[in-house]
């Protein structure tokens, strides 16, 4: 953690689709800040564990999200959500309130 000019700053590694070509650069706020674990039997559950720990919400169904494979970090690996290690989604749900402008680039 870094502070410029009076902003936080956290760099974390994520994978994304086509390297954030669907999702726009730029601010984004938090939604909320729930940890999600979808039920049995739900559509979320067709692959157990895909979504990872905890999820962020943004804005239009994107998502701050864990993954269950970490090697995939690094590349262009998700559906347009923003994929993150288990420990860089677990940290932003305990330290980003909801409502945060978080940017992206």
């Amino acid at each position: 953690i870094a502070r410029e000019r009076g902003l936080q700053v956290v760099n974390m590694s994520n994978a994304s689709r086509d390297a954030l070509a669907r999702f726009p650069e730029g601010k984004e706020p938090i939604a909320d800040g729930k940890i999600f674990i979808p039920p049995w039997g739900s559509p979320q559950r067709r692959h157990t564990g895909v979504l990872g720990a905890a999820k962020l919400e943004m804005r239009d169904g994107y998502y701050f999200h864990g993954t269950q494979n970490e090697a995939s970090i690094g590349s262009a690996a998700s559906a347009g959500c923003i994929r993150m290690r288990r420990a860089d989604i677990l940290w932003m749900f305990e330290n980003v309130p909801v409502g945060t402008a978080v940017y992206i680039y």
